[in-house]
């Protein structure tokens, strides 16, 4: 990723501090599952849309639904003016989820579990550089 930072994202008149992972063309923000108690597809997906106002042109924003206690992940991909997809899987996602899962900061911690020494390793280097 080229950054990975804590951001203040408005929605219906409150403002939400989520992590968002910045790559080349995609920025992820990852959402606690239980962030919108009902309606949260269709909440997902106005987030999605008003959230991907901030990027340049051109810009993919996927918006990551992370349930910590199932272990699941829930992809929304959204191209301005072109697409929204609700994925069954997502590479880079799942890059983001496993690189975030290891950076606790002593406040909070993805519990994801990180199996192979490379991704433990990317993991481990986004510890370094970011802490929420």
């Amino acid at each position: 990723p080229e950054r990975i930072e804590e951001r203040t994202f408005r929605m219906e008149g409150e403002e939400l501090r989520l992590i968002a992972v910045v790559f080349e063309g995609i920025t992820h923000v990852i959402v606690p599952a239980g962030l919108w108690k009902e309606d949260t597809e269709r909440k997902a997906e106005t987030a999605a849309r008003l959230w991907a106002e901030e990027l340049p042109d051109g810009a993919a924003f996927g918006l990551l639904l992370l349930d910590e206690n199932e272990h699941m992940l829930r992809p929304l991909v959204y191209l301005k003016g072109v697409s929204m997809i609700w994925e069954r899987g997502c590479g880079s996602g799942t890059a983001v989820y496993r690189g975030a899962c290891i950076d606790c900061g002593g406040r909070h911690c993805f519990s994801g579990r990180i199996r192979g020494s490379a991704e433990r390793e990317f993991a481990e280097r986004l510890t370094k550089m970011y802490t929420f």
